[in-house]
């Protein structure tokens, strides 16, 4: 449920009213709602410095409303039990609500103590790490994965950066198989990510690349991975399943008093994960159990949609950090030379790989100039948009044609249903406006509905897409249904061989446009991004460089971009980073 800010800033300010004048009052309230508008933007607090306030006068206000604690420098092993914390560390002056300060400490706490232990004795790992070796003259894994692999053997924390197509899969792939040569086959693994889409794409990721490797005849004996890919309770959760979400309770079932009994934890797409949720993940780990934790994700990508830029900070903590401290966390991209071309060099085709390159490198000319050669660039009109996205490559009248047509194949084959409805996206910047989401799913669904004489609501080849966690019927914010009516039963189709009828669904909406943001941990053949003109969009802050290079780096070989030069400048020269205090705690 999302915060309340505007409450919370009225009951702080009821609350200073007996220590305050009324100008006291009144510029606590400025600072409150400042604090607050920092964090609905995502930021895990305020920084005064990046404010017009008057910073002592504020810092005198704060201290004098009898809610607030101030630290200076270097926070003590626990946190004054006040609802907000001042914070003066180098040449920061922060604001935070403590919870979120604590959830940072817990963070940095964890990590360090994580970072600074010895894993436990592994004496054939000279010998497992040889048959890496040997395994490269195939091509797989290259250097900087095996380096990878090697740095995440000998450390108990790690981190592992990298874009589409820098062969994350494989290098967990491989690292789960020399931890299994390390510690034996009853090894502990638990495999999650923060949202039910993208932990069934790494479940399928991971099964993908094992079987390649047992068709090829490797060298490797596979045998290992069995138990783990035929336990559902371990493969492919969200985290909120793992931690055990309960009932009209806020809590989790795990955390530091019922730890989870992991020896290796990975999670994936950790860039999409909230301040809260990772510092109570982290706190549900066994520190005397588990061996090895690894976190994979892109830190170029959009932050969490809560507040938090927790995955980027800990990256960036690595690369301040990388030549003094011995056991530092593994930045992937860190490893490479150029890291930013070859974000996408291995899965993705190359004009995609240099297209997200130059958004990286902020080469805005350069890109519209590719973007135009390329003919990848479109004007932003409406017929234009509904009509590349119902009849260009991978339309949704092709689409909705091949679904009625072999409704039987369908139902049977649920993999090659979503392989078809994932042929194309199409991504906008937000839910409202002429070009936002709902308008665009309005539109698409009326021509298709008169294309193919629909009158009913539901209809075969229609796509949702669920807006809220219902535990009971395992159904997670973000999961896509596909609608099929055989015998004139109505069934809504998802992942997993999952069906339900639509009576029985949480909140949910259309899913033929999406937003980028929704299209985190997915992939699509062909993408279609949608970029609003300025005045279209109430804050034009949404446009970013983190925006557009998540948009882009969905595709595999196909991108259009509805949008003009000044939109493309804009997004690519407007760098989103979040205000946290994670990289001044050490």
């Amino acid at each position: 449920m999302p915060i309340n800010y505007l409450a919370i800033a009225r009951q702080f300010t009821r609350l200073s009213e007996s220590y305050l004048t009324p100008a006291e009052q009144e510029m606590f309230t400025e600072i409150l709602n400042q604090l607050y508008l920092s964090m609905a933007d995502g930021n895990s607090c305020l920084e005064l410095n990046k404010t017009d306030l008057d910073i002592q006068q504020s810092i005198e206000v704060i201290k004098k409303s009898n809610l607030a604690h101030e630290y200076i420098g270097k926070l003590p092993d626990k946190l004054v039990a006040l609802p907000i914390s001042l914070w003066r560390v180098s040449d920061k002056v922060f604001l935070f609500l403590t919870r979120y300060l604590a959830y940072e400490y817990r963070i940095y706490q964890n990590v360090t103590n994580l970072v600074s232990a010895e894993v436990p004795e592994q004496t054939n790992r000279d010998a497992v790490i040889d048959k890496l070796r040997e395994l490269q003259k195939t091509g797989l894994p290259n250097t900087e994965q095996l380096n990878a692999i090697i740095k995440s053997c000998e450390n108990r924390f790690n981190i592992i950066s990298g874009g589409p197509g820098t062969g994350k899969t494989t290098t967990v792939m491989l690292l789960l198989w020399a931890l299994y040569q390390l510690y034996g086959n009853e090894l502990k693994v638990k495999i999650c990510a923060p949202t039910g889409k993208a932990a069934i794409r790494v479940r399928d990721s991971m099964l993908a690349q094992i079987n390649r490797f047992k068709e090829k005849n490797h060298s490797l004996d596979m045998k290992c991975f069995d138990s783990l890919t035929s336990d559902s309770k371990s493969f492919g959760n969200t985290i909120h399943k793992l931690l055990g979400v309960q009932q009209n309770n806020i809590y989790f079932r795990h955390g530091i008093d019922n730890p989870l009994d992991v020896d290796v934890l990975i999670v994936d797409e950790s860039s999409m994960i909230g301040l809260p949720l990772f510092s109570k993940l982290l706190d549900a780990v066994n520190y005397a159990q588990i061996k090895h934790i690894i976190f994979l994700g892109d830190q170029n990508q959009l932050s969490s949609v809560e507040e938090g830029y927790v995955f980027a900070s800990l990256v960036n903590l690595n690369i301040e950090e990388e030549n003094d401290n011995p056991r530092d966390l593994l930045d992937f991209n860190q490893q490479v030379s150029l890291a930013s071309k070859l974000l996408i060099s291995n899965r993705n085709n190359a004009l995609i790989a240099n297209i997200a390159s130059l958004i990286l490198n902020t080469q805005s000319d350069k890109l519209i100039n590719e973007l135009n050669k390329q003919n990848m660039l479109h004007e932003l009109k409406l017929t234009n948009v509904i009509s590349h996205i119902l009849h260009g490559n991978h339309g949704l009248i092709n689409y909705i044609e091949k679904v009625q047509t072999n409704t039987e194949y369908y139902l049977a084959n649920q993999t090659e249903l979503f392989k078809l409805f994932n042929q194309q996206s199409n991504l906008c910047c937000t839910n409202v406006g002429i070009f936002g989401t709902e308008n665009l799913n309005n539109l698409l669904e009326q021509q298709i509905k008169q294309k193919f004489a629909i009158t009913s609501e539901w209809y075969t080849g229609r796509a949702i897409m669920i807006l809220q966690n219902d535990y009971s019927l395992g159904l997670s914010n973000g999961d896509v249904g596909i609608c099929v009516i055989h015998d004139d039963v109505v069934k809504i189709l998802f992942d997993n061989n999952r069906v339900f009828i639509p009576e029985v669904l949480p909140k949910y909406s259309q899913a033929f446009a999406i937003t980028i943001h929704k299209s985190q941990g997915s992939e699509y053949e062909s993408v279609n991004v949608i970029l609003p003109k300025m005045n279209n969009v109430e804050n034009n802050s949404l446009l970013s460089k983190e925006l557009l290079y998540t948009a882009i780096t969905r595709a595999k070989s196909e991108v259009n971009i509805f949008g003009n030069k000044e939109i493309i400048k804009q997004a690519v020269c407007n760098q989103i980073i979040r205000s946290s205090g994670i990289e001044f705690l050490r």
